[in-house]
């Protein structure tokens, strides 16, 4: 019964259950509750230190919707990023969960400064995660005679 149960309770055990069903037989199956816990993050984007330096130009394309994935042993959930950079999981199980945070979204120009965290959650707990995403500027290389022309 979910009233009894309470919000934000979650199964010990993920499904599916196996039962065996014996005609005439009788059969008890329990499951045990624990209160859940989340996984809640932000994308920060440092800036590269060239980033005013005329011979460097700046990455201009913006970041968003990027993938970040939760796993513990059998259960994977992924989340897109929101226009602001963050993102959340709710209702996990009590345990370790790896979060990874795919590359494949992330335009030329940023680079992760870490694709993997190894957060260990207890009941009701929730963890925050800063991903840190640097920008990196590309030197521009000018020719002699462009260099001639600016004097």
């Amino acid at each position: 019964n979910e009233s009894e149960i309470g919000l934000n309770s979650i199964a010990e055990t993920p499904g599916p259950y196996k039962i065996k069903v014996v005609s005439g037989q009788e059969n008890k199956f329990e499951i045990a509750y624990t209160k859940s816990a989340r996984i809640t993050g932000k994308i920060i984007i440092e800036e590269d230190i060239n980033k005013n330096n005329n011979d460097y130009v700046s990455v201009k394309e913006e970041l968003e919707n990027l993938i970040i994935e939760a796993k513990k042993d059998n259960e994977t959930f992924r989340v897109i990023t929101k226009q602001n950079g963050e993102f959340s999981f709710e209702d996990l199980r009590p345990g370790t969960w790896i979060v990874q945070v795919y590359k494949t979204g992330l335009p030329k120009g940023y680079e992760l400064i870490a694709d993997t965290y190894n957060l260990t959650l207890s009941t009701k707990q929730e963890k925050v995660i800063n991903v840190m995403i640097k920008k990196k500027s590309r030197k521009v290389k000018f020719q002699n005679s462009f260099k001639n022309l600016k004097k």
